[in-house]
């Protein structure tokens, strides 16, 4: 008997990956995969999920709605899980393995292998926690340059294959970008007025062209109208992931910008002929982002062209 793949995701990012992941394993699976989707009941999330796969022409088996924090709904969703999954798989797939609710659900079915994607730096966070795990329990599918002796099989994702089916091509009314991060203004991790000199900056690095700017999934409110009034700076509303909302427009992009942001990995992957920068502003609180020292090496690491903008 032919045996399922099972896939559990909850963001658009993982949900991309898992697009890609599908690409390269429909040959030796014949495409009998069954897709699971978490939702958080949080909106723009949620829509991003419905948005994409709905693109994508996936066929989401099961759709679980669990707040964070939500003990009834995740008591719900774990007695409705074990009722429609109760079979053994070839692998499970877990989009983010920080999740303690995808974590339980591919721990309780009966599988030959246990495939971790990526949810951004989650997996940089995670790949130092799984390290110290013996025997090797985890496979991986990653956009990031991890280490093979880590994991039982570990297999880098460059989105070549999704890549490969939109003609992207560089134009010079979409050719500059910068990811949004504001929720880090949200936790003090930076302040407002430094933010914006951050933009007026890649505005100045951009040297005259302009600088579209892509609010991250949960930015809003009055400071991105400071963002709206800062010339030079257009802001572009996406309603999936933005490696997704690239690709589906076509564009090409010429230079992407960001402060801290793991899409700059993702994005260098997808583009590789694209000049990434990741923005280094001085008043950065970096001792609280646990992540900062990752994402930096991650990104020097990197075969893409990365630059670093310092700003004061």
């Amino acid at each position: 008997m032919k045996l399922k793949t099972l896939i559990l995701v909850e963001t658009p990012l993982q949900l991309l990956c898992a697009y890609e992941y599908m690409h390269k394993h429909k040959h030796k699976h014949q495409g009998d995969f069954c897709l699971y989707m978490r939702k958080y009941g949080l909106g723009i999330n949620d829509q991003q999920l419905d948005t994409m796969a709905k693109e994508l022409g996936l066929k989401v088996a099961r759709t679980f709605q669990v707040k964070p924090g939500d003990k009834v709904a995740y008591a719900k969703a774990l007695l409705s899980y074990l009722f429609c999954s109760f079979r053994i798989y070839d692998k499970v797939v877990i989009g983010n393995y920080s999740s303690r609710l995808l974590r339980l659900f591919s721990s309780i079915v009966v599988k030959k292998e246990l495939v971790l994607l990526d949810d951004g730096v989650a997996t940089l966070l995670a790949d130092k926690v799984i390290k110290e795990k013996r025997p090797k329990k985890y496979s991986a599918f990653s956009i990031f340059s991890l280490d093979p002796e880590t994991y039982k099989n570990y297999q880098r994702n460059f989105f070549d294959s999704t890549a490969r089916e939109y003609a992207c091509e560089e134009n010079q009314e979409y050719a500059y970008f910068f990811v949004g991060q504001m929720q880090m203004v949200d936790k003090e991790l930076i302040g407002i007025d430094a933010y914006i000199r951050v933009l007026k900056a890649v505005v100045e690095d951009a040297k005259g062209q302009k600088v579209h700017y892509v609010p991250h999934r949960a930015e809003g409110g009055e400071n991105i109208m400071r963002v709206k009034g800062i010339q030079g700076i257009e802001i572009l509303y996406s309603d999936v992931a933005i490696e997704y909302f690239m690709l589906r427009n076509g564009w090409y992009p010429k230079k992407i910008y960001s402060i801290v942001s793991s899409a700059l990995f993702t994005l260098a992957s997808i583009y590789p002929k694209a000049e990434i920068t990741m923005v280094l502003p001085s008043t950065l609180k970096t001792k609280s982002l646990i992540h900062y020292d990752m994402i930096v090496d991650a990104l020097k690491r990197h075969s893409a062209t990365i630059k670093f903008l310092d700003v004061e």
